[in-house]
């Protein structure tokens, strides 16, 4: 027990003096080195910040040819260039000790050069956790000739650091006084500290390229998800040897099929990403009443080549049915979801005219995003006409597998690099046996195909395969949302800046999947308006969210200012925006970086906050 306890680093002081009282027979766990008790107190840092209420500044701005901060992480430590006294307005203390300034002053001048210190620590190293000591410090004093009391004038700057690094934090110090400072300030300081050897991560050693916590959620501008060692190591594994994969997609595709609970006369197949199966599966409706057709495509002369979408569903992925030759139709408009009365229509036309399938984008909340399925297929099948159901992103639940094929729909396909935690690289395609063996002749690795560039590897093929049965047997992560969630709810909640922190599920149609609890953090306030949903509700998706380069931010309103400060700090935090504020998927972040999330955004807001950028904008009344 007496080993266990210190292998963890002690909170407090007062956890020692407990300990105490345990007796000799525990005597020697309180026979710690001072080194080791420096670096207990260090690695609360962030925590001692919030403790004392303190507000850093921002990193102070660069007034020459130098670095503000140079990190030796070979010799583990970080040399900071001389910072100035910086006033929480972004303002220098100016004057000279001993004339205009008291002592008193003074000090308080080095105890804002220390906030400043903090400031360009945190945002050079990521978090102050990261400090074990200071190892020397070196102060300059603006004084008067006369003026003799540097060292109590720096002490503002050492009980700083003592206060937020506790023994750590007192080094060695040098204080010099001076008959002038640049600009006119009050104190100097340069420190030199010794930090953690942070070990590279993967992309930063190997391309130089800084790691993102993604905390909104399996972009694939981002990488997907996370796949866990069983998974890596199956994929491993399979790029060792060869394999004939025609068999190997017949076997683990029957696999996914039974995972999938399929209704009979249902097969699967295994694609390149849900984008893939978009195509490959309209492939299969263009040649379903003429399998000879596959290699005139994508060619359509004399083929039923319209395709029928709703104009105010997901029209991202046009493209990838247009590419196959088919002709995209779409019904209604951008806010008025297509009519029962439009579909059919279009499905009593004959001959070439005559639709050959219909495209449904599940948002996993039918009720009130148009047409609902149940209808649509009822009416497409009257008239021998295919539905294709994207979920690529509507997983969890695990349930989803099979609810839209139970429900009859003709080809179902989701994304394996999402929830389901496989290669970025890789899909489902559910449905009917002749549209799924349709679909796989379309693609590769046959080779008069249009297809055929959308290959799936034999490595993908069993990630995929072990990732699915993994997600199938764990069930649902809801529990761990939702824990998340609230984690960070109460943690933000009441913080500078911070209007309000509420959770939010299921989500609005449009968010993939909605299943997910998110974390709304506003700053903004409801915006005035007549209309009430609008008023209770948020609008997803603010105005800096670019999907393919979510990194992109413009940082046009207060809800994107946080999140480009987030993008662009140290480290890098991608979250969502919606109209009043951020929003944070917890799908995506690992629990370590639950409280770096919170603290990044506990900064920015308090900073933007403290300059007066998070004001919204006059609003006319409506």
């Amino acid at each position: 027990m007496a080993d266990g306890i210190l292998a963890c680093p002690f909170t407090s002081s007062s956890a020692l003096a407990s300990l105490g009282s345990l007796g000799d027979s525990h005597s020697r766990i309180l026979d710690l080195s001072l080194e080791h008790r420096q670096l207990c107190a260090a690695t609360m840092a962030e925590q001692r910040v919030e403790e004392l209420g303190l507000v850093l500044p921002a990193p102070p701005e660069r007034k020459g040819l130098y670095r503000p901060a140079l990190v030796q992480e070979g010799a583990g430590l970080v040399h900071l260039s001389g910072h100035p006294p910086l006033k929480p307005d972004g303002q220098f203390v100016k004057g000279k000790v001993g004339r205009e300034l008291t002592l008193a002053q003074g000090k308080e001048a080095a105890r804002q050069t220390g906030l400043a210190i903090l400031a360009t620590l945190r945002a050079t190293l990521g978090s102050l956790d990261r400090v074990r000591r200071v190892v020397k410090s070196t102060g300059f004093v603006n004084c008067t000739p006369s003026f003799e009391h540097h060292p109590q004038v720096l002490d503002g700057y050492s009980e700083l650091m003592e206060s937020v690094f506790g023994e750590a934090g007192v080094g060695a110090r040098s204080a010099v006084g001076m008959n002038a400072l640049p600009f006119g300030i009050a104190v100097e300081i340069e420190v030199v500290l010794e930090v953690e050897q942070k070990p590279a991560g993967f992309y930063k050693k190997r391309f130089g390229i800084a790691p993102v916590i993604n905390a909104v959620g399996s972009f694939t501008s981002l990488g997907g998800s996370r796949m866990k060692p069983e998974v890596t190591a199956a994929m491993a594994a399979a790029a060792t040897e060869f394999v004939d994969v025609n068999r190997l997609l017949d076997v683990a595709s029957a696999r996914v099929a039974d995972m999938a609970r399929v209704p009979s006369g249902y097969g699967a197949h295994i694609v390149t990403g849900a984008a893939a199966g978009l195509a490959q599966a309209t492939c299969a409706c263009l040649c379903r009443h003429d399998p000879t057709v596959i290699s005139q495509l994508p060619c359509t002369d004399g083929l039923a080549s319209r395709v029928l979408l709703d104009a105010a569903s997901d029209t991202r992925w046009n493209q990838s049915i247009a590419l196959t030759g088919a002709k995209v139709v779409l019904l209604g408009e951008a806010r008025k979801p297509m009519t029962k009365g439009q579909v059919l229509h279009e499905l009593r036309r004959t001959g070439t005219s005559k639709p050959a399938a219909i495209i449904y984008f599940a948002g996993g909340l039918e009720d009130g995003c148009g047409m609902p399925l149940e209808d649509l297929l009822a009416v497409a099948h009257a008239h021998d006409v295919p539905v294709i159901v994207d979920a690529a992103a509507q997983l969890p639940p695990v349930s989803n597998l099979w609810k839209w094929t139970t429900m009859g729909a003709d080809v179902v396909l989701f994304s394996g690099g999402k929830e389901i935690g496989g290669p970025q690289t890789s899909g489902i395609m559910l449905g009917k046996a002749k549209l799924v063996a349709l679909a796989r002749a379309n693609g590769s690795p046959n080779e008069a195909s249009v297809c055929r560039p959308m290959k799936v590897s034999k490595e993908d093929i069993v990630g995929l395969v072990t990732a699915l049965e993994l997600f199938v047997a764990s069930g649902n992560r809801h529990e761990v949302y939702e824990a998340t969630v609230a984690t960070m709810q109460k943690a933000l909640t009441g913080c500078p800046g911070v209007v309000r922190v509420h959770r939010v599920c299921p989500g609005p149609p449009d968010i993939q999947p909605c299943d997910i609890p998110r974390l709304y953090v506003d700053v903004m306030a409801a915006p005035m308006t007549t209309d009430s949903a609008h008023a209770e509700g948020h609008q997803i998706y603010g105005d800096s969210v670019d999907h393919s380069n979510p990194l992109a931010h413009t940082g046009t309103s207060p809800p994107s200012l946080v999140a480009a400060a987030l993008g662009k700090g140290n480290p890098c935090i991608v979250v969502n925006t919606s109209d009043r504020g951020i929003v944070v998927n917890p799908q995506t972040l690992s629990a370590d970086e639950v409280p770096v999330v919170v603290r990044r955004i506990k900064q920015v807001v308090a900073d933007l906050n403290a300059k007066g950028c998070l004001q919204a904008p006059q609003q006319a009344k409506l």
